[in-house]
């Protein structure tokens, strides 16, 4: 879905079902093609996924919000506290998210 970009944002409410599923692989991909889509309209369940126990989900959440530039800049704080994550490829993702965001982010 998400490699259709903006022309999928009308299955953007089932891929945001997809965020909560139990397979990490599912939920990293979904996170991912709401990102591609553009489609803001779950940014909050989006973010949640920056707590996520798996590094991959967190990863791929860092990515999607510079995806949503329109909204990325007001989650700039919980974007930096993974610069302090036990995962070093979530830190270089969020050090590469908050530069993503431009300068007002910080």
């Amino acid at each position: 879905l998400g490699k259709l970009g903006r022309s999928a944002e009308v299955y953007a409410d089932n891929a945001a079902e997809l965020l909560v599923d139990p397979d990490p692989l599912v939920r990293a991909g979904a996170v991912a093609a709401l990102g591609h889509m553009g489609d803001a309209s779950h940014v909050e369940a989006v973010v949640r996924l920056l707590g996520d126990s798996d590094a991959d989900v967190r990863t791929h959440t860092l990515s999607a919000l510079v995806e949503l530039a329109d909204v990325s800049e007001a989650f700039a704080m919980a974007v930096a506290s993974l610069l302090r994550d036990d995962d070093a490829t979530v830190r270089k993702t969020a050090v590469e998210a908050l530069g993503g965001m431009g300068r007002t982010a910080y």
